[in-house]
């Protein structure tokens, strides 16, 4: 299962892809981007399942995406809706998320330029608490104050029976900050997702187990990586096969009640 994928309509996907290169400043393993080569790529590595996570960059966007996310989902793919913190109609939107038949939210702070913390997203974390939704959060980037691991920290503090995944093993490129902060928290996941290509196998490996591999998820960044490649690094990091399992797949089918 991979728990950490993008795409877009066929008609934007190549501006989507380029987006995000630009906004990272990297070369992306693919240029197509649309639902379709996903699960190609997919398909070809032997993944069975997706998760579609969805952002907005603009407050008016959010309803639009989150409606043409719900029409991508099936038996084999789940979604993650996006919500702004511009957008003022965010706990109606939470409200839609059974109807749109999605697991959870997903925020992106340093796309959506937001500090994770802000107290003006509080009703949205209580929200999403009280119905037992997880949300996904881009977790990370040294140029940027928005995401940082140690933020994200004070929002577990204060919402604990809030379960968060913290994409990017916790912390793109701020990992003395996960380890300091968020290892061996219960309530946040940690996925693979944008680290294993920065990371040496040993440096992921031992924030794997300081975190807990029982709270790892296996996650691609599509369009950054493909399947294939990605699936290679990971088996390069010499987990057991109880770790991997777990990491692969297991933690995934309980976070997602399947």
């Amino acid at each position: 299962i991979d728990f950490h994928t993008h795409a877009y309509p066929d008609a934007i996907a190549q501006r989507g892809v380029q987006y995000v290169a630009d906004f990272y400043d990297m070369d992306l393993h693919t240029q197509i981007g649309t639902v379709a080569d996903l699960k190609a790529s997919a398909k070809e590595a032997g993944v069975d399942k997706l998760c579609m996570l969805a952002v907005a960059v603009r407050s008016d966007q959010v309803k639009s995406i989150n409606n043409w996310l719900s029409s991508q989902l099936d038996e084999n793919t789940f979604g993650f809706a996006t919500l702004h913190p511009e957008n003022p109609d965010n706990l109606a939107e939470i409200d839609r998320f059974a109807s749109l038949g999605v697991k959870g939210a997903k925020l992106h702070p340093d796309m959506q330029r937001f500090l994770i913390d802000d107290e003006a997203m509080f009703p949205v974390y209580e929200k999403l608490s009280a119905l037992g939704y997880p949300l996904i959060v881009h977790s990370g980037d040294d140029r940027y104050e928005f995401s940082r691991p140690m933020r994200l920290a004070r929002v577990l503090d204060r919402f604990p029976k809030l379960t968060v995944v913290a994409a990017h093993l916790g912390g793109y490129r701020r990992w003395d900050e996960v380890r300091e902060y968020l290892c061996g928290r219960d309530n946040v996941y940690f996925d693979t997702s944008s680290s294993l290509f920065i990371l040496t196998p040993d440096e992921a490996a031992e924030i794997i187990r300081s975190h807990g591999a029982d709270k790892i998820l296996f996650g691609t960044d599509y369009p950054v990586t493909r399947h294939k490649p990605e699936l290679a690094r990971f088996d390069a990091l010499g987990l057991t096969p109880q770790e991997r399992e777990s990491i692969l797949h297991k933690n995934a089918e309980r976070l997602l009640g399947i």
